[in-house]
């Protein structure tokens, strides 16, 4: 059996991240109408089942009515299978229909050594409880404003218990030596958990418009989201990557020590994801490609150490030139670049905040000054506004985004 598992990297978003974002999640089973543009080695969608999603558990808290599932098809790294919790307001019906919130939880990203140990961020490998997803429901910034909006949103929370970005499309995890439950073996398969939870949720509870929320790795994941739609000539109503987008910068970031890898050898994670460890699926390519219609809204704060805040440094491109500037200007300036060149209607942008990380949630005291990581998770009052904009409710303005997209017609 492997050994204790030990613990690399203390930033929830690595560099990594540059070569693992890809065209991943789609949000029903459903054939893709233009199969030229769904990337070779790809699960196909034709194998996505919901049938072996049964019902754990449901109770009420705090005024929702609490729906947790378990999915027998996907497995975690280490031990159990995937779960996801659906919310709702008492009262409202299966059959009423009700606009869809997703929320990703961040943690990091891992893979398995040679000698079995697992290389991992800050999220679980083994089954995720009740306890893992209802503290989605504690946040004080956006969540809770979603949650108190008179549509009277549902909101569901996937598990994220394969580290893998929720990316995974059901490679074997070869270098696992964790014995199944059920004798099959072990998969990297988050994503795929990921689009037969929204497909479960879609068949048994009435919805309209669907959002995603991520932050951090999570904010990794509802990208992804939205590029996978893309590729299928599909879109949600609108997704909010949170300290947790990347582009082909950042593992030149990496090389200049961002992050805190150590001597591992990263192959292992990029084999570990598969096919969408290639940079041409960047979420900037494929946003410049014209591939995404979904409106994105990402916000990040200018300081944030996951790539270096605003320590300036100098890294080559894949064009054979440079590009010098801050570490969190590099990481996303192409992204913002690609929005501005193709955002269908208008509605996306890459919004730069300056939110400071107060002493009692900081786990690097020496960077605090707007360095804030997942900003939506917390409300003003808690961390202070946009220091940039006078204190803007930055959790409010995303707000008056959603609003307004939920004025425009429910997405095929």
């Amino acid at each position: 059996m492997p050994g204790r598992s030990r613990r690399l990297f203390s930033v929830p978003v690595p560099a990594v991240l540059a070569i693992l974002l890809p065209v991943m999640v789609g949000a029903a089973a459903a054939a893709p109408p233009n199969a030229d543009r769904t990337p070779s080695g790809a699960d196909d969608l034709k194998s996505l089942d919901t049938g072996e999603i049964e019902l754990v558990e449901s109770w009420d808290k705090d005024g929702w009515r609490l729906d947790l599932y378990r999915n027998h098809r996907r497995s975690c790294s280490q031990s159990g299978y995937h779960t996801f919790l659906v919310s709702s307001r008492p009262g409202l019906a299966t059959t009423q229909e009700a606009p869809l919130w997703m929320r990703f939880h961040g943690g990091g990203v891992g893979w398995f050594l040679p000698d079995g140990e697992f290389a991992t961020g800050k999220m679980t490998n083994i089954q995720e409880e009740r306890r893992q997803l209802t503290v989605l429901l504690e946040e004080t910034g956006l969540m809770k404003m979603i949650g108190g909006h008179p549509a009277s949103f549902r909101l569901m929370m996937p598990s994220g218990c394969d580290n893998d970005l929720y990316s995974g499309i059901g490679a074997v995890d070869h270098l696992n030596q964790y014995p199944s439950e059920d004798g099959r073996p072990r998969l990297v398969d988050g994503l795929l958990a990921v689009r037969e939870a929204l497909a479960y949720t879609r068949a048994n509870y009435s919805t309209t418009h669907i959002f995603a929320q991520g932050t951090s790795a999570g904010g990794i994941g509802v990208t992804t989201l939205a590029l996978a739609l893309g590729a299928e000539n599909r879109r949600l109503s609108g997704v909010i990557p949170d300290t947790g987008t990347t582009s082909e910068h950042f593992p030149a970031l990496g090389d200049h020590g961002c992050t805190e890898f150590g001597d591992l050898d990263l192959r292992g994670a990029f084999e570990r994801i598969g096919h969408y460890a290639l940079p041409e699926n960047m979420p900037d390519q494929l946003v410049s490609a014209g591939q995404v219609s979904t409106p994105i809204f990402e916000v990040w704060s200018r300081n944030e150490h996951s790539v270096c805040g605003e320590e300036v440094y100098t890294i080559p491109t894949r064009d054979g030139g440079t590009i010098t500037g801050q570490g969190q200007w590099i990481m996303h300036h192409a992204f913002a670049a690609a929005l501005e060149k193709n955002n269908p209607g208008g509605a996306s942008v890459s919004h730069k905040v300056c939110v400071d990380r107060p002493a009692n949630i900081s786990k690097n005291p020496e960077f605090k000054e707007c360095a804030l990581h997942g900003i939506t998770k917390f409300s003003i009052s808690i961390v202070g506004g946009d220091r940039d904009r006078d204190g803007e409710d930055f959790n409010r303005l995303i707000y008056d985004w959603v609003l307004a997209r939920l004025e425009e017609p429910i997405p095929e």
